[in-house]
């Protein structure tokens, strides 16, 4: 019999750490859930409209309802970049998440490699994130993995001071810090198109929300910024697409990616939660080959 996926294990976690709203003894939301079956429909809504400037992951319990709703398809999507660009890769990597929250990359990397045993692709993984709210997850993930580590830092400084990673992933980062850091986002493109241009080869992947707008309050517009800036540079190749099916108006997202499935095997999720069950990001990914700075 085959062995559980491991993402399906760390669900197995999340549900065994769980309390439906109302029996939750501790919510510091002003118990404004407690009539629901669980924290997505009331608190966690409410933190990803697009208009919430101000509304944060504040809770323990919140933490594991976001793992059992979007891990799937945050996962998947990672993986099914790996599936494209890495399926031939059979040495090992390191990789870096910038701004990692609960790593759902990690675990999409791992899922690729467990669906596709004829790759003989290593990693280690570093996430890096400013805020510890998600240490639940990191302390879970570092106990049962070797090759994750978590570190509570600025990615560009950290790397100021340690060798580069060969892959770098910006997983649903940009549209939270273009939410509610709009005033650092440029900066933070800048130093990212900084990073790329120091770095000796690698691959930098980013997968966030299929949300038009040109502007930088969105992911969407920020790879605008970041295309317009490297699309010409030498040594680089950019490949773009989108799992959406609406068409999408502007040019540097016009190809669908075909296979928007959930890759691991969905186990049953209680509290009436209904993890998403397709992939739906726009993903920018850049390869850099070994060669003179860009």
């Amino acid at each position: 019999m085959k062995e559980m996926a491991t993402i399906n294990k760390l669900m197995q976690h999340c549900i065994r750490q769980y309390y439906a709203p109302k029996k939750c003894r501790s919510c510091i939301n002003d118990k404004q859930c407690i009539t629901s079956e669980n924290c997505y429909k009331v608190c966690i809504y409410k933190i990803h409209r697009i208009a919430n400037k101000s509304l944060h992951y504040n809770c323990t319990n919140m933490l594991f309802c976001y793992v059992m709703k979007h891990f799937y398809r945050y996962a998947s999507e990672i993986e099914s970049i790996f599936e494209r660009f890495f399926y031939n890769c059979h040495s090992h990597i390191r990789v870096a998440s910038i701004g990692c929250g609960p790593a759902s990359e990690f675990y999409g990397i791992t899922d690729f490699l467990e669906n596709n045993t004829e790759c003989k692709l290593t990693f280690d993984y570093t996430g890096l994130d400013i805020d510890d709210f998600w240490q639940p997850i990191w302390d879970y993930t570092q106990k049962n993995f070797q090759n994750a580590k978590f570190i509570k830092s600025d990615f560009f400084e950290y790397y100021n001071g340690h060798e580069f990673p060969e892959v770098v992933i910006v997983n649903y980062m940009l549209s939270d810090m273009a939410k509610y850091s709009p005033d650092g986002i440029n900066n933070f493109l800048d130093n990212l198109i900084g990073f790329l241009n120091a770095m000796p080869y690698g691959v930098i992947i980013i997968n966030d929300i299929n949300y038009e707008k040109d502007t930088t309050e969105t992911a969407f517009g920020c790879l605008h910024y970041l295309h317009k800036k490297i699309a010409t540079l030498p040594y680089i190749q950019i490949h773009f697409g989108s799992f959406s099916k609406r068409p999408i108006s502007h040019k540097y997202f016009g190809k669908r990616i075909d296979d928007d499935s959930i890759r691991a095997k969905m186990i049953e999720i209680p509290f009436d939660i209904h993890p998403f069950s397709k992939c739906n990001s726009i993903q920018y990914i850049i390869i850099k080959h070994q060669s003179e700075k860009l």
